[in-house]
């Protein structure tokens, strides 16, 4: 089965983008702001929710600057589902002051049942994430 897709044209270098999913103050800026982590390949970063009793681990285990990054996810306390899928965010050149963002997320594919939800939950935080680096306030999680 397919696993989930989708992209979005950022107006944003690449090398902005990839800060925002590569360093702590970019991920607090469209996903949570409970992150943890140094940020580093072979390291994790752990995701917290405020009001939720939830956590995301997730291992670095690629990184090509200004073009790819790829997460596993070690744990996932809400979604078990979760737990071994990779995550892609993949940078293309879209000209000088813009990039296609790809988002993979291998393995969360519609056989799962959260599929519809977190299908839902990151093309919210796609679009999150081109918000964030366009105009410098993302849609983060909040309770």
């Amino acid at each position: 089965m397919e696993s989930y897709a989708s992209s979005q044209i950022v107006q944003a270098p690449r090398s902005k983008v990839f800060d925002a999913i590569t360093s702590r103050s970019g991920l607090q800026g469209w996903w949570t702001p409970l992150v943890d982590g140094a940020g580093e390949l072979g390291t994790e970063w752990v995701f917290g929710f405020e009001g939720v009793d939830e956590q995301i681990v997730m291992r670095i285990d690629e990184t090509q600057t200004a073009e790819r990054v790829r997460w596993t996810c070690v744990r996932h306390s809400g979604l078990p589902d979760w737990n071994g899928t990779e995550i892609v965010f993949d940078l293309v050149e879209h000209g000088p002051d813009a990039c296609d963002l790809r988002l993979r997320h291998l393995g969360l594919t519609p056989a799962l049942e959260c599929f519809d939800s977190c299908q839902l939950g990151w093309d919210h935080f796609l679009a999150s994430i081109s918000a964030f680096v366009e105009s410098g306030t993302g849609m983060p999680y909040r309770a």
